[in-house]
């Protein structure tokens, strides 16, 4: 990937999306009590979220920075992809010049976001995850609908089964169950 180009861009904005969900997570959660991890309270899950994220972020744009100002030298091969077709040393498929399709998929994923919120108010939790968990695999590339269908679903049910059993968390339930 090219520091110059779109798919660099795009992947620039979406780490800068992630790392202001993060702070916006730490600053609504600053006030909420932490616990412990034997008394979890209703702050240790947005507060451990948010530092993650915002970790991750940083860790993602100190990586696209670093790969910007620090170039190695590589020999020029016989199989150059600079023609625009296939993918690159990256395993990045080649994308039109423009880079609107990777902006596209930008908004798209920021629109995952409010995916979660929406449906978990109406069809509970396992409902708004999988349908999640599936559109943010899809964007990202998986294509294989079975993959993408166990994958969601396992995880959904996972988190249901850690959070929701285990850890005694409350997880939005459907509407027709009642609050």
């Amino acid at each position: 990937m090219e520091p110059g180009s779109a798919a660099y861009r795009a992947r620039f904005a979406v780490a800068l999306i992630f790392l202001g969900v993060g702070v916006l997570t730490l600053w609504q959660a600053q006030e909420l009590p932490f616990g412990t991890v034997s008394l979890i309270r209703a702050g240790f899950f947005p507060k451990v979220f948010g530092v993650l994220v915002v970790f991750l972020s940083f860790l993602v744009c100190g990586q696209l920075l670093r790969a910007r100002f620090v170039r190695t030298v590589e020999a020029p091969s016989s199989s150059d992809s600079s023609s625009g077709e296939g993918p690159d040393e990256s395993g990045d498929q080649a994308v039109d010049q423009t880079g609107s399709s990777h902006w596209a998929h930008v908004w798209l994923m920021s629109g995952v976001f409010f995916l979660y919120p929406a449906l978990a108010t109406l069809a509970g939790h396992v409902v708004a995850a999988t349908a999640t968990l599936a559109a943010s695999g899809y964007l990202m590339g998986v294509r294989t609908l079975w993959k993408l269908g166990v994958m969601a679903i396992s995880i959904a049910l996972a988190t249901t089964i850690i959070f929701g059993e285990w850890l005694a968390v409350p997880l939005p339930t459907p509407f027709w169950h009642g609050r």
